[in-house]
């Protein structure tokens, strides 16, 4: 199964690592980007992510705000949102977690992190029948 992964980041080399770290992993993955928080939500209205990596410090609408909005998106309710930026604060820790982030992560984050991270996120609350087909257990 390919993973379909909505990075929100708006910084070029941020996106670099992070895909560079992605490719380490041997998971296979589709990753779309979006520049801002507005324009992840404008994408969210035709993208059906399998998991979000959420900028916090973003140009516009923070990723914060952001996250606010996804969760007022009610098909996106079991897409688990990934708050990811350097030197997050605790506050934005807690604020993120209460808001409905699934994890938050600090960058640059390691292949291994980011695999682990995958790996949970996207197979939690799914099943697989005798035949190994995945079937979402809602």
């Amino acid at each position: 199964m390919k993973r379909h992964i909505l990075l929100v980041e708006d910084d070029d080399d941020d996106v670099s690592d992070f895909m560079a770290e992605l490719n380490k992993i041997n998971i296979p993955c589709k990753c779309t980007r979006a520049n801002s928080g507005d324009q992840a939500i404008s994408q969210l209205t035709y993208l059906l992510p399998d998991i979000i990596f959420l900028d916090v410090n973003l140009p516009g609408m923070n990723g914060l705000e952001c996250l606010a909005e996804i969760r007022q998106i009610h098909r996106l309710d079991n897409v688990p949102v990934v708050l990811y930026s350097m030197g997050l604060l605790s506050s934005y820790k807690e604020k993120g977690m209460k808001l409905g982030a699934s994890d938050c992560v600090e960058k640059p984050i390691s292949s291994a992190r980011l695999g682990d991270i995958i790996r949970k996120l996207t197979l939690e609350g799914r099943i697989f029948d005798e035949q190994g087909t995945e079937e979402i257990n809602k």
